[in-house]
């Protein structure tokens, strides 16, 4: 019985899989579709060869045929290979502070959230926000754009605000796709992952593409073109939420103010006193973000600051890291990082990047609110078909020469597109928003709906807000 078991799980195992045998068709039939248009003088056969290949990876990408980071593992090799770009060229995303950032970024996150200090900061926030319907959610936006500065990564950021708020749905006995219910969720889902246009994937990857286009920022400047206005779109979705989804539970009444208030006090009392461990952290991170404030005067880039905090979590007296910290560090999104930039990086160096970047050109002019909506629109469109991180790097590049050549400040474009890209309508179309609809807290109908109402927000807040204050900075 136990080999006839064995031979029906080998049986299952090597089943044909219809499905992923029409993706693969439908990715290699799109893989070709450059081979239609002729080439000239602008449209290399170097070109067309680099289309042809990043097409491919993107659709596995889109349709996960793979695990992401196999086809980022050997996509610069492919380059390599077929004469696209140079070692140095396809492996340059090495050499930049990116993997480092994110290896420190992990390393951090996990002494963080081990320590007790990521729930001990969300929590505190919370109960100084007096525990209320109201307070839960200022809470999620006090905790989000402090976390955001220190930690960066949505990944982690996610992993610690979904758990928090489904225990909180749980614990005040609130119905699944209640109003309430909704918009706790929703909220912790907004605050892991609005504040990535700080420090975060997406613009870090932009900015450093940026770099090798001569177009330099330092965290300082950054903050202020583009910080300070995510700071306040982060505002304003709570605020949204608190308009539309209204906490009428009887949970939240004024008489039974105590008991939700009662609730985060014992989950505050379970924390105990600040430990040592948790003011070592402290101490590391507070530094951290000093350096990173006055990045302008001794020019230390970002990830340089994040892999030496990290690196300082290990050092006698402080002492707090442990090999288990290093042990979490999540590879394989690196790799899929460095593979992503490495898109930008052999675009550049094919003259892809400017052929896409003179298609773009004829579109991204006319007045300031044009503009701006055009780059927020091509990154939501593209976010339909690729993760946010190869967004960014496919089209970055392509995006920067455009503005140039329009006379047009590049960072007011990069910011828009990253604004753009971190919309979304389905769950699919992004692993974190996913992880949040998975907890059953919200039907799809109600998902598309809250997600429809932050993209509305967005550009908006984009047109009313970014525009007139980027003028006033002389950048439009």
């Amino acid at each position: 019985m136990e080999n006839i078991a064995k031979l029906d799980n080998i049986l299952e195992e090597s089943k044909f899989d219809k499905k992923k045998f029409i993706k693969w068709v439908i990715s290699l039939m799109i893989m070709f579709t450059p081979m239609l248009i002729q080439i000239n003088e602008s449209y290399t056969y170097s070109i067309r060869t680099f289309f042809m290949i990043t097409i491919l990876v993107i659709m596995i990408w889109a349709f996960e045929l793979m695990p992401l980071a196999a086809p980022a593992l050997v996509l610069p090799i492919v380059y390599i290979s077929l004469g696209l770009a140079t070692p140095t060229q396809a492996f340059s995303p090495w050499t930049t502070e990116m993997p480092w950032l994110f290896i420190g970024g992990m390393i951090i996150s996990s002494v963080f959230e081990r320590t007790g200090l990521m729930n001990r900061m969300a929590i505190t926030a919370i109960k100084i926000s007096g525990g209320t319907y109201k307070g839960i959610l200022l809470g999620f936006l006090i905790v989000g754009l402090i976390l955001c500065i220190i930690i960066p990564s949505t990944a982690a950021r996610t992993t610690l605000f979904l758990p928090l708020a489904y225990g909180i749905i749980t614990a005040l006995n609130l119905k699944k796709n209640s109003k309430e219910a909704i918009a706790i969720m929703a909220s912790s889902s907004f605050m892991a992952l609005t504040p990535w246009t700080i420090v975060d994937g997406v613009n870090l990857i932009s900015y450093s593409i940026a770099r090798t286009l001569n177009v330099n920022l330092t965290w300082i400047e950054y903050m202020k073109e583009m910080g300070i206005m995510t700071f306040f779109l982060s505002a304003v979705y709570i605020a949204a939420i608190l308009f539309f989804y209204k906490g009428n539970a009887n949970i939240f009444k004024k008489e039974n103010h105590f008991k939700t208030k009662e609730y985060f006090e014992k989950e505050y009392l379970k924390l105990g006193r600040i430990n040592t461990n948790e003011k070592k952290v402290i101490f590391v991170l507070v530094i951290m973000v000093t350096i990173l404030c006055t990045s302008s005067i001794h020019n230390i880039s970002a990830g340089w600051v994040f892999a030496i905090g990290a690196f300082c979590f290990y050092l006698p007296g402080i002492d707090v890291a442990k090999e288990t910290d290093l042990k979490s560090i999540n590879m394989s999104m690196i790799i899929l990082m460095t593979g992503a930039m490495t898109i930008g990086a052999v675009s550049m160096a094919t003259g892809a990047g400017a052929f896409i970047g003179k298609i773009l050109t004829t579109y991204l002019n006319g007045n300031s609110f044009e503009i701006v909506s055009i780059s927020w629109l091509i990154g939501v469109i593209v976010n339909f078909l690729l993760t946010p991180l190869a967004a960014a790097s496919a089209l970055t590049q392509p995006l920067i020469e455009a503005a140039i050549e329009n006379g047009i400040s590049p960072t007011v474009i990069i910011n828009s597109y990253a604004i753009g890209l971190e919309q979304i309508i389905f769950p699919y179309e992004y692993v974190l928003p996913l992880m949040m609809f998975s907890y059953g807290v919200m039907s799809l109908k109600e998902f598309v709906k809250i997600y429809l109402l932050k993209m509305i927000l967005s550009i908006i807040f984009l047109l009313v807000i970014c525009v007139p204050y980027w003028g006033m900075l002389g950048l439009l």
